[in-house]
């Protein structure tokens, strides 16, 4: 059910969230990847870590980042290293950072 899920994000079936009403256009589920992706550190594994996802709900405007990482967290990082390293995580990740961190919205589970 997951899947379907991201892929609705993905294709932009899914409106965006109130973290992105205070730009004058809502970013797209790419901008938001690419804004993650500007943030990853460590190159060789393409990895980001608690600062690295800061750094980059910061510059998504989040009132308050070190929330939104822990939340982020326990969203997208189901095995919970603390880690986004995998193109799953990644996608939850924009999931989550897209909905303003809705966990459940049945609709998007059909």
């Amino acid at each position: 059910m997951r899947a379907k899920f991201v892929n609705n994000i993905l294709r932009g079936v899914i409106p965006y969230d109130v973290a992105t009403k205070t730009r004058d256009k809502p970013l797209t589920a790419n901008q938001i990847r690419e804004i993650f992706t500007r943030h990853v550190k460590d190159l060789d594994n393409n990895v980001l870590g608690w600062n690295e996802l800061k750094a980059a709900f910061s510059e998504l405007g989040a009132s308050y980042p070190d929330f939104r990482v822990d939340r982020a967290l326990v969203f997208a990082d189901p095995n919970g290293d603390g880690l986004i390293a995998s193109d799953y995580e990644m996608d939850e990740l924009v999931c989550y950072a897209w909905l303003d961190g809705v966990e459940e919205i049945e609709w998007c589970f059909d």
